[in-house]
This record gives C-alpha cells, sequence and structure tokens, in this order.
C-alpha cells in the first residue's frame, strides 16, 4: 500500500482507504510506502495499520521520530525490508525490537540535526544497508556490528567530522557506494577491509584531491574487484584523474565506467 494524496479518490477519506485494502488484504504480507504527503493524516494512518504490524513485510516512512517510537513498539516477524526517512524531530533511541527477518534497512537522517543515534536494530543480520547523512560516530558503530552486509551505501554530508576508531573488517561485502565530497570518505576506506569486494562507486571528491594514492592502498587488500564507477557529475569543476589514468593505474580492474549522473538516496 502506498500513501500519497495525489493517489487518494477525493470522495473518500485516507482512513477509508486504507481500511478498506487491509481488509481486502486479508492475512498477506504486506508492503506500505507511507510519504510527507500525508501527513496531517499520519495520527489516524497510524493507529489503523500499528494493530496489523505482524504482517509488515517491506516498509518506507517519510516521518517524525515521536510517530516513528509509537510505530516501533511491536515484534514484526515478517519485516525484511525497511526505509526511513527521518526529517523536523529531535534525536532518538529506539528500545529493542524483534525483527527475526530484517536483512536490509535505509535510513536517511535529518540534514540539519543529528537525529540516528545507535538504535538496537539488528544490525549483524543485515545484508543490504544505507545510511544517508548519518553522522560519522553512528556509521562506525553500525559497520562494527554489521559483518554479513554484502551491499553498502553511504551518502555523505558535505561538514562531517571525519570517522575514528577501530578497524572495520567486513568479510562478506561485495558492494559498496561512497556518495558526497570534500573527502569525506578518506578515513573510512583508509580503515576498512572488504576482502569480497567486488564493486566499488564512488562520487570524485569524496575520496579527497588524491583518489588514486587511497584506491591503489585499498584495492591492495581488496583482491577480487571486479568494477568501478566513478561519478563525476554535471557540477564537477574539476576531474581528479583521467579516464585513462585510472585505468592505466589499475590494469587488474577488469570494467571501470564513468557517470555523469549524481544519484539521489531513493535511486539506492
Amino acid at each position: 500500500m502506498k500513501f500519497r494524496r495525489r493517489d487518494l479518490d477525493k470522495r473518500y477519506s485516507v482512513l477509508q482507504v486504507v481500511g478498506a485494502w487491509l481488509s481486502r488484504s486479508g492475512s498477506c504480507p504486506l508492503s506500505l510506502n507511507i510519504h510527507r504527503a500525508t501527513a496531517k493524516n499520519l495520527p489516524g494512518i497510524l493507529s489503523t495499520i500499528v494493530p496489523h504490524r505482524a504482517r509488515w513485510e517491506h516498509v518506507e516512512l517519510v516521518i517524525d521520530a515521536h510517530s516513528l517510537l509509537h510505530l516501533f513498539d511491536g515484534a514484526m516477524p515478517l519485516l525484511r525490508h525497511l526505509d526511513l526517512s527521518l526529517s523536523n524531530c529531535k534525536a532518538f533511541e529506539l528500545r529493542a525490537i524483534d525483527l527475526p527477518q530484517l536483512r536490509s534497512v535505509k535510513v536517511m537522517d535529518d540534514r540539519k540535526a543529528s537525529v540516528v543515534k545507535v538504535t538496537p536494530l539488528p544490525w549483524a543480520q543485515l545484508t543490504s544497508l544505507v545510511l544517508w547523512a548519518v553522522t560519522p560516530s553512528v556509521v562506525a558503530s553500525v559497520l562494527h556490528q554489521a559483518s554479513r552486509l554484502v551491499r553498502c551505501v553511504l551518502g555523505f554530508r558535505s561538514e562531517q567530522s571525519p570517522f575514528a576508531g577501530v578497524h572495520i573488517i567486513l568479510p562478506c561485502l561485495e558492494t559498496l557506494a561512497l556518495i558526497g565530497g570534500k573527502g569525506n570518505a578518506t578515513d573510512l576506506l583508509g580503515n576498512l577491509s572488504a576482502p569480497a569486494l567486488r564493486r566499488l562507486e564512488f562520487q570524485e571528491g569524496v575520496l579527497g584531491t588524491d583518489p588514486i594514492r587511497l584506491m591503489t592502498v585499498f584495492i591492495s587488500v581488496s583482491v577480487k574487484l571486479q568494477e568501478i564507477t566513478i561519478i563525476r557529475g554535471h557540477h564537477s569543476k574539476r576531474f581528479l584523474g583521467s579516464e585513462n589514468h585510472y585505468r592505466t593505474t589499475f590494469p587488474s580492474i577488469p570494467t571501470f565506467s564513468f557517470a555523469e549522473t549524481n544519484k539521489s538516496y531513493t535511486e539506492y
């Protein structure tokens, strides 16, 4: 079920539509997509869908922290994918909840404040993770726990502080994407071991002013790397390495590609 104002028939209230679909769904697993367009109806929607959370399988929410606390106040045994876009809310913590099937998580933090603290989600069982604009201390803490990750996307704020802490080992990681600028990922990549990595994607600038030097060190311990994608974007003021330079420096990498369009959070 996707709740967007423009998709709803004006003859019926949001709650009538939600109630009708929940009734029709019987005992089937549920996929929920709640966007900011229905914010004024959110309390009523939540009170309607929360009793059915045992059937939730895929949940995508644009929501405030106060509502989130009520939403995740019980077990969700079928939930496999959770996507949270948080805005206009104070920092919060969730209590531990039972999510035995959860394998994929996406979180976009508030752009104006650090909202997400280290929450008791079952990070250790995840295979796919997207963290967007989340503070480095939280990212580092989560990655230390998420040893089963196969896919990881990290989107950085331009003003973020550097990473620090114990070396991170992700033995199962096959795909890593680093999005942002101003060298936000230099400390992270220099402090990360991913021996099974096959695909690396990064936005030009996120690895600092000398990405080739940093990549040389990283690739030396990522022996299975097969594909590198470099995103330059339409607004790049200068290239930090020519395409030929990258290819000749890393002849062991079979596939190099160069993209001209930056991706957004929703595209990951």
